[in-house]
């Protein structure tokens, strides 16, 4: 049964990423749903979490493309788990240090994407791709990540950091 939920949530994802792109005009920033999402796995469940889903959905995110395949995957998956990396060292219950990590990775996912193409020969300039598609990426997802994230942590609750991010506390209790 956990199979089918977890299809679903992908079928889920790649229809709302696409119905995102597609209310935005062609060459504009648009709000990166599987960007958010890896955000949000990491945040919540830790850095193994959001590096696996940094790579399935970053691999999607370049056969929908259909160019430099992998390089969105290799990136989705770092800016994943350095998500569940910083999740550990910051409070997390505030949702504005939400909002700024999740700015701070969207401009760091970027500018690393950008240099990757830029080393694959594609004319990318990592500075000017921050400003241009970068920032206002960031900044959607700076909007979208928290209200994610709240509902996230609502439901999952919260990490415990001495079992090294493994077990949930629900209700004040560590399952166990």
């Amino acid at each position: 049964m956990r199979f089918w939920g977890w299809l679903i949530a992908y079928v889920a994802a790649v229809w709302l990423d696409l119905a995102a792109l597609s209310l935005f005009p062609a060459g504009s920033p648009a709000p990166s749903v599987f960007l958010v999402l890896t955000i949000t796995a990491g945040l919540l469940r830790g850095p193994f979490t959001g590096m696996a889903t940094g790579v399935v959905l970053g691999l999607t995110a370049d056969l929908v493309s259909g160019r430099l395949i992998g390089l969105g995957a290799l990136t989705a998956a770092i800016v994943g788990a350095l998500a569940g990396l910083v999740a550990r060292r910051v409070f997390r219950e505030n949702l504005t240090i939400v909002a700024a990590v999740s700015l701070l990775l969207s401009g760091l996912w970027s500018i690393a994407y950008s240099g990757g193409a830029w080393l694959f020969g594609v004319p990318f300039h990592p500075g000017r791709a921050f400003v241009a598609i970068g920032l206002p990426v960031g900044i959607y997802n700076s909007v979208l990540v928290p209200v994610l994230y709240a509902l996230g942590f609502r439901r999952f609750g919260q990490l415990d950091p001495a079992a090294g991010g493994e077990r949930l506390r629900v209700g004040g209790e560590w399952d166990g």
